[in-house]
């Protein structure tokens, strides 16, 4: 099977990575290693900002933590490759990030998979988590934007 890598993702499913693989102290020793970022932390949002184009670009910063991630998740990368789209398809509707280290694995591994419909379960379940954090978003009276 062919694998996909950062390069050819969508920025849905980099935010999905970066977000559920690394927390904002280790999102920045990552770039920081990569000459991307200061000693002074900037705040989470533009950390993740300053990540998610990182990875846009061709650099030490995109391959780094393609090796990292595969080198990370390479036995749940190895379980998903060998499992059918019905079981893959069955965890997307099941799946939510309590388990932090288990969903970034099954995230990481859906999103290297070259499988068509493997990208469509993907999406679907992105969408649905984007959906749930909408939901719960506080709710604010329509105004005039000034």
């Amino acid at each position: 099977m062919v694998v996909r890598n950062l390069r050819v993702m969508d920025a849905l499913t980099i935010e999905a990575i970066l977000t559920s693989s690394f927390d904002p102290a280790s999102l920045h020793n990552r770039l920081a290693e990569c000459g991307l970022a200061g000693p002074d932390r900037p705040a989470d949002a533009a950390l993740y900002d300053r990540a998610h184009s990182a990875l846009r670009r061709p650099g030490a910063f995109r391959t780094r933590l393609q090796r990292h991630l595969d080198r990370r998740h390479a036995a749940t990368l190895e379980r998903a490759a060998a499992s059918s789209t019905d079981s893959l398809f069955e965890w997307c509707i099941g799946a939510t990030p309590d388990s932090r280290e288990d969903f970034a694995a099954m995230i990481w591994a859906l999103a290297c998979d070259s499988r068509p419909v493997v990208q469509r379960f993907l999406e679907a379940l992105l969408i649905r988590l984007a959906r749930r954090g909408f939901v719960a978003a506080p709710r604010v009276r329509p105004g005039k934007l000034s």
